[in-house]
């Protein structure tokens, strides 16, 4: 089970959905306003050098924290499901749509974001945009490697 390559590369999706809620999705800043995109919060407030800042705007954005942790699970329970590949490329399938969800999530709520202050003014994206990229590309190569493990299942049948 874990032997499998495809276990490995899904146990990789798992751990970079997992990361990707401890880093920014995004952030924006002036001389005098910050504005930053978590996987928890959009927070918009005032650059102050005593060290106190004034919160302008803080809107809860969970559920994008909660769609990349639900596609982390899926792709641990995917792991588990070795026996049956049919429903494991499915559920590998399901798992790149959720991704694809939670990645245009965040992305939404970056641009409602870059209309707070200076839209002009362009933010950078952070971590927790690049990492369920890689996710996606593992998780589209673990895909990969158990349709041929079926290809070689099937094979090995019309053999006998």
């Amino acid at each position: 089970m874990i032997q499998r390559i495809q276990s490995l590369l899904l146990l990789g999706v798992a751990l970079c959905m997992g990361a990707a809620v401890g880093f920014d999705v995004w952030t924006k800043g002036s001389t005098t306003q910050e504005a930053t995109v978590s996987a928890f919060v959009l927070r918009h407030q005032t650059v102050v050098a005593s060290g106190n800042p004034q919160i302008l705007l803080e809107k809860n954005v969970w559920y994008i924290a909660a769609l990349y942790l639900v596609s982390a699970l899926l792709a641990i329970a995917t792991i588990f499901l070795y026996k049956n590949r049919k429903q494991q490329m499915m559920v590998c399938a399901v798992n790149s749509l959720l991704m694809t969800a939670a990645l245009a999530a965040a992305l939404f709520t970056t641009k409602e974001a870059e209309l707070l202050f200076e839209p002009q003014r362009l933010g950078s994206y952070g971590m927790a945009v690049y990492i369920p990229l890689v996710a996606m590309l593992l998780n589209l190569v673990a895909r990969r490697f158990i349709r041929r493990d079926d290809e070689l299942v099937r094979s090995a049948d019309r053999l006998r």
